[in-house]
């Protein structure tokens, strides 16, 4: 009689991610951008669905202890092929995260992107193109960049004694899908940004079928953009105040002359040219956020008025050598005022 020798391994959760991971095709189209080296035991397409599979296996393990996490695990099913779990080091994970750096990591991430945006049918009509900015410390020293890409810059959080640098992304509306992440410099302006990024993307635009809108704050309206954007890509975007045309626009009109387009909205339909672009803008008035910026501005109006009356108090407590210099002071407090007006002064005389 013969006995055969079984044994156990759990996939768990893990089987599902691989699964996933093979419907995108991850590992067939990084080791098309990153050929793999003939030496090498496992490809950089097979590392990185290795680091894929554990870093979304609610697990916060370092890269040493990869080869730690996938002991017991089924490895040949998540691979499709024979490995080892003694295979699997940080030496050789590195080494496949350093190819991808080499490589490009935001043309390896677009591919990745648009294969499982085709293969789930993500409705790409509408991206939207925004930046943020991530702060951190430290000293970072680049000697081989001519623009380094941790610095100082405008900070989003409101952190400018921080270093930064900023993540551009692109996503769909439809369930929020990123189709482009690109690291960028701490001191990149969008307007600029806006405007190499979809000069980037006109050979990729004018493949595609159909119509398809990039939308982006009001970063994206300048003339520069305008001009060198419109013949290739359809964009929309908010018309900033500082454009004349759209401040006479808005003191133009009242809530009389819009027509009601919803429940509480009012619009009106203007064409309008510029930067050379013939356009249509959209004049909107809202209800419920011209309530909620009137609260906001009743808050702001009352903080500054508690703060002011203090500041006056102390004023009114000290003593000038003379009437000049007194109302001296009080003019340049008074022009630190956004929402106030000083009225009646009074003017108390010691000899």
């Amino acid at each position: 009689m013969r006995l055969e020798e079984y044994s156990s391994k759990d996939l768990d959760h893990l089987g599902i991610v691989s699964a996933m991971c093979d419907e995108i095709d991850l590992v067939n189209t990084i080791d098309r951008l990153i050929p793999p080296d003939p030496r090498a035991v496992l490809t950089a397409g097979e590392c990185i669905k290795l680091m894929v599979i554990n870093g979304l296996g609610f697990t916060s393990r370092p890269l040493y202890l990869e080869a730690q996490f996938y002991e017991g695990k089924l490895i040949e099913r998540l691979l499709g092929r024979q490995c080892e779990s003694v295979e699997i080091s940080d030496d050789r994970l590195g080494k496949s995260l350093d190819r991808c750096y080499d490589s490009g990591c935001d043309a390896l991430f677009a591919s990745i992107a648009l294969k499982a945006a085709i293969k789930y049918n993500v409705d790409r009509t509408f991206r939207h193109l925004d930046t943020t900015s991530m702060e951190v410390d430290g000293e970072y020293v680049f000697d081989d960049q001519k623009i380094p890409l941790i610095t100082f810059g405008h900070s989003k959080d409101h952190r400018p004694d921080l270093k930064q640098f900023m993540m551009s992304l692109i996503c769909s509306q439809d369930g929020d899908v990123p189709l482009l992440a690109q690291t960028i410099a701490g001191n990149t302006s969008d307007k600029t940004h806006f405007r190499e990024t979809l000069l980037e993307l006109k050979s990729q635009i004018d493949q595609e079928t159909g119509k398809h809108y990039f939308i982006a704050d009001s970063a994206l309206y300048t003339a520069e953009t305008l001009k060198e954007t419109s013949s290739f890509v359809r964009w929309i975007t908010r018309v900033p105040e500082r454009i004349k045309a759209a401040s006479q626009l808005i003191h133009e009109y009242t809530k009389t002359d819009l027509k009601e387009i919803a429940d509480g909205y009012f619009g009106i339909e203007v064409c309008s040219t510029y930067g050379g672009v013939p356009q249509r803008w959209l004049l909107i008035y809202s209800e419920q956020a011209f309530t909620r910026e009137k609260k906001t501005l009743e808050r702001k109006i009352k903080k500054e008025l508690e703060i002011r009356k203090k500041e006056i108090k102390v004023l009114a407590s000290k003593e000038f050598d003379c009437e000049c210099d007194a109302r001296g002071t009080l003019s340049s407090l008074e022009k630190k005022f956004k929402y106030h007006k000083i009225g009646e002064i009074q003017i108390t005389q010691k000899k």
